[in-house]
C-alpha cells in the first residue's frame, strides 16, 4: 500500500483534530465575550454594546435594501370563518419580488393588535397545520396574525420552473442561494429578514390592526427569524421565539448543521450570539420557547436566558424574560402554543393568561393558497427570484482597492503556522527501482497535524512539486501513473500532501451522508463553523499548504516549487501560489471563477467553497494576473504543460 493505513498508520488519531479544534476556538471567544458582557454594569454601557451587536449583524447580512418600494399589495382571496376570516395576501417586498401570506382577522369593531408569524422549515410554511394551529389559537384569542411564506417555501418556490423545482425547496433553497451569498459578502438572511421588515409595513397599513402593540413569533426556523427581527425592527413589542434559542457552543457539541441563512459569519467570534438577540430586547416582553428534547437543547437555552436576564435587570425588568419548557422534541408544541397565546395576551392586551388551547382544526394547504397556480413563478411572468436579486448584488459590486496578498489573507482569515513542525517519518522505502517514497506527517499549527508522501528519484534536476489531489493521499493508487511521470518524465520530487479535513487526516463523519449537494455532511458544517469563527476552512488549508510548502523546500533543497492541484485541490493550489516562491501553478480544471459561480442560476455547490465576500474584492481571474505578474507560468493541465498555459 502506497498510502497511509487508519490513525496514520497507526501513529495519531487524527479524525477528530479539525472538529476539535473549531470547538476549542468557539470555546475561547465564547467565553471571552460572556466575560465582556459580564462587565456591562449599566444601561449606557449596554446600549454601546446594543449598537456594536447590531453593526456585527448587519454586516453579516450584507446590509439591508436601502429604499422601501411600493408592496403593491393584492387581496386574492378571502376564506370566511367563525368569528373571523383569512385574507389571501401577495405583496412586493422588493420591485417584483412577491411575497404571499395569509392574514388572519377576527371580527372586531376596533384595531386589534397584530402578530407577525414567521414560519420554519416546513415546506408547506404557512398552511403546515402546526403552523396554522397558532395563527388559529392567536385569532381566536382576537389577535390579527399574518403568516409568511419565507423564501424557498410554501408559494415562494424560487427554482420552480414549468410545473417542477429544478432545487430541492426548503433547506435545499435557502443553502442553495445561500453559498452564492456568502461570496458577496452577505448572507440570504438579509431576504428573510427583508420580506419581514416589508410584512411589518404591511400590517401597518391595515386599519384593522393596532400598529402600537405588534409581536411576533415562530418556531424553528421562524425562530431563528423572530430573533432576527427583533434585533431589526423596534415596531416589534412583543417576541416569541419558539425552539431555536439555545447557545453557539451548545450547537456545535451537537453536530447538527443550519441553514446558511442560520450561518452568520462572525457571530461565534464577537456577535450575535443568541444571548445578544434577547437582550438587545430588553426590556420588551420575551418568552423564549423550548422543548426537553429538542436539538437546539435545553440547557444552552437555559444557559443563554440567564445571560440575557442580566440585560434585563439592568432595566429593572427580569419579569419581561421569561423561559418556557415543555415536554417533546423539536416543533411549535401544543403547550407552547397555549404559553405564547398567553405571553401575548398579557403583553399587548393587559389580560390573563388564562387560555388554554385544544386542537383547532386547519384548512386544506391548497384552500389557503394566494395564487392560481400554486407558486408565484407560476402566476407572474415578470416575478423576479432570489437568484436575480444576488446577481443585481454582484452587479453593483466594485472594488475599491488592487488585488494583493493582504486583500486575499483577509478574505481567507487565517495565517500559517509557525511553531517547529516536528516531522516525523514513519516510513521511507523504495517502491520502485528508482522511486523511493517517505510517509512523513508534522504539526502545521498547534493541534493541527497535516501528512504527505514525498516521492523521490536520485537524480531529479526540476522544481519540486506539491501535488494536491480531491481526497489527497487516498488517491495515491489512482494517481500513480500521473505522479511517476513527474518523476521520470519531468525530474521532479513530488510532495502528494494532505491539507487538514483532506486524505489521511480526514476528518469523521459528523452526519449523514444521503443529502442533495452534499448540504449538511461534515465538510458544510465544518466550513459553517469556521464562517462563524470569522474564518474559512479553505483559509486554514491553505496555510496548512504554505507549510506543505516549506517543508518540501526543506527536504529538496530548491526555492521555486511547482503547485498543482486536481478538483478541489486545484483551488487550493491557485489561492496558496501567491503565498510561496511558486515557478509554475498546473490545475486541472481550471476553477471557476466565483462571479461566474453567482451569475449561474443552476451551479454545483459541492464544488464551491464557503468564503465570505472574496468577490467584494477579488475574483479567482485577479489571483492568475497577480501570479503572472511574478512571473509564474500557469497551466490548465498536471503533466507536460507544452502550449496550454494561460
Amino acid at each position: 500500500m502506497l498510502g497511509f493505513g487508519p490513525f496514520l498508520d497507526g501513529y495519531f488519531d487524527v479524525e477528530n483534530q479539525l472538529i476539535d479544534y473549531i470547538r476549542r476556538k468557539a470555546e475561547q471567544y465564547a467565553t471571552a465575550n460572556e466575560q465582556t458582557k459580564k462587565q456591562i454594569s449599566s444601561i449606557d454601557e449596554f446600549v454601546i454594546h446594543k449598537k456594536k451587536v447590531l453593526q456585527h449583524f448587519l454586516d453579516a447580512l450584507g446590509g439591508l435594501p436601502e429604499e422601501k418600494n411600493p408592496l403593491k399589495p393584492e387581496i386574492t382571496g378571502i376564506i370566511k370563518k367563525d368569528g373571523f376570516r383569512i385574507e389571501k395576501i401577495i405583496f412586493q417586498s422588493l420591485p417584483s419580488f412577491y411575497v404571499t401570506a395569509n392574514l388572519y382577522l377576527p371580527d372586531s369593531d376596533t384595531p386589534v393588535p397584530g402578530i407577525l408569524f414567521a414560519c420554519g422549515h416546513s415546506l408547506e410554511a404557512k398552511a403546515a397545520p402546526v403552523y396554522q394551529k397558532v395563527c388559529l389559537d392567536l385569532v381566536g384569542n382576537g389577535f390579527a396574525v399574518l403568516a409568511v411564506d419565507p423564501i424557498g417555501q410554501g408559494e415562494r418556490l424560487q427554482y420552480w420552473r414549468n410545473g417542477k423545482a429544478d432545487v430541492p425547496g426548503g433547506i435545499f433553497e435557502h443553502t442553495y442561494a445561500g453559498i452564492q451569498c456568502s461570496l458577496l459578502g452577505m448572507s440570504i438572511a438579509r431576504y428573510f429578514c427583508w420580506d419581514l421588515i416589508r410584512a411589518l409595513d404591511y400590517i401597518c397599513t391595515r386599519k384593522e390592526i393596532d400598529s402600537e402593540r405588534l409581536g411576533i413569533t415562530g418556531a424553528s426556523g421562524g425562530g431563528t427569524q423572530t430573533s432576527y427581527i427583533m434585533l431589526l425592527d423596534d415596531r416589534i413589542k412583543v417576541a416569541v421565539p419558539c425552539v431555536y434559542i439555545s447557545s453557539r457552543l451548545a450547537y456545535l457539541g451537537t453536530g447538527q448543521a443550519h441553514d446558511m441563512e442560520q450561518n452568520l459569519f462572525g457571530a461565534i467570534l464577537h456577535s450575535p450570539s443568541h444571548d445578544d438577540f434577547l437582550a438587545s430586547f430588553a426590556p420588551k416582553p420575551v418568552m423564549v420557547g423550548a422543548t426537553e428534547s429538542d436539538f437546539f437543547n435545553v440547557e444552552g437555552a437555559v444557559h443563554t436566558v440567564e445571560l440575557a436576564r442580566e440585560v434585563y435587570s439592568l432595566f429593572g425588568a427580569e419579569n419581561n424574560i421569561k423561559l418556557t419548557i415543555v415536554p417533546g422534541v423539536h416543533g411549535y408544541a401544543p403547550e407552547l402554543r397555549e404559553a405564547a397565546v398567553n405571553w401575548f395576551r398579557k403583553h399587548l392586551m393587559g389580560l390573563k393568561p388564562d387560555f388554554r388551547t385544544s386542537d383547532p382544526e386547519p384548512s386544506d394547504a391548497k384552500e389557503l393558497n394566494c395564487t392560481k397556480s400554486g407558486q408565484l413563478l407560476g402566476d407572474f411572468q415578470q416575478a423576479i427570484t432570489v437568484h436575480d436579486l444576488i446577481v443585481k448584488e454582484l452587479e453593483k459590486i466594485k472594488p475599491d482597492k488592487q488585488f494583493s496578498i493582504e486583500i486575499l489573507q483577509n478574505t481567507l482569515g487565517h495565517k500559517k503556522g509557525t511553531g517547529p513542525k516536528y516531522p516525523r517519518v514513519i516510513a521511507k522505502e523504495f517502491v520502485s527501482d528508482r522511486i523511493w517514497r517517505e510517509k512523513v506527517f508534522f504539526w502545521s499549527e498547534k493541534n493541527i497535524i497535516v501528512s504527505g508522501l514525498l516521492f523521490k528519484t536520485d537524480n531529479a534536476y526540476a522544481d519540486p512539486v506539491l501535488l494536491l489531489l480531491e481526497e489527497g493521499t487516498s488517491e495515491v493508487e489512482e494517481a500513480w501513473e500521473l505522479i511517476e511521470c513527474l518523476l521520470l518524465s519531468e525530474g521532479r520530487d513530488v510532495f502528494l500532501f494532505d491539507p487538514r479535513g483532506v486524505g489521511a487526516v480526514k476528518s469523521r463523519k459528523v452526519n449523514p451522508s444521503s443529502f442533495p449537494f452534499h448540504f449538511f455532511e461534515t465538510d458544510y458544517r465544518l466550513s459553517c463553523d469556521a464562517q462563524m469563527l470569522g474564518t474559512s476552512i479553505v483559509g486554514m488549508q491553505v496555510a496548512d499548504v504554505i507549510r506543505g510548502v516549506e517543508y518540501l523546500s526543506e527536504q529538496t533543497g530548491k526555492e521555486r516549487i511547482v503547485l498543482a492541484g486536481r478538483g478541489k485541490g486545484a483551488l487550493l493550489a491557485t489561492l496558496t501560489a501567491p503565498f510561496c516562491k511558486t515557478s509554475q501553478l498546473r490545475v486541472s480544471p481550471l476553477p471557476e471563477c466565483f462571479s461566474q459561480i453567482v451569475k449561474k442560476r443552476l451551479y454545483r455547490p459541492e464544488r464551491v467553497p464557503i468564503l465570505f465576500g472574496p468577490l467584494k474584492q477579488w475574483d479567482i481571474t485577479d489571483v492568475y494576473k497577480y501570479l503572472k505578474s511574478k512571473d509564474v507560468e500557469i497551466y490548465q493541465q498536471l503533466i507536460h504543460p507544452l502550449g496550454s498555459m494561460l
